[in-house]
């Protein structure tokens, strides 16, 4: 589906702040969902690779590096809304 690893996206959102990590995880599973459209899927896996790649627009190690990638992450979940189901929901709050 894509080259996104699940062991690399899992040990990189065990590591960033609680809001990100909730919308990561639910692009995670829109992602794996097969009700989610090859559209969006197409958006959620740049989205990703964003999140995973340590030459983001504002480096990670800043005390605000995150901003960039919540922001991208938040309006693609606001575009993308309509598919997030119960099951999606659950997903994300087991792992948490």
């Amino acid at each position: 589906m894509s080259d996104i690893d699940a062991d690399d996206f899992f040990r990189k959102v065990a590591k960033i702040p609680l809001k990100v990590k909730k919308s990561a995880l639910t692009l995670w599973f829109l992602l794996l969902s097969t009700e989610t459209p090859l559209w969006a899927k197409s958006l959620i896996v740049t989205c990703l690779l964003y999140l995973l790649n340590p030459f983001d627009l504002i480096p990670d190690f800043l005390p605000c590096g995150l901003a960039d990638d919540l922001s991208a992450m938040v309006s693609l979940i606001a575009s993308v809304n309509n598919f997030v189901t119960e099951e999606i929901e659950e997903q994300v709050e087991s792992k948490m």
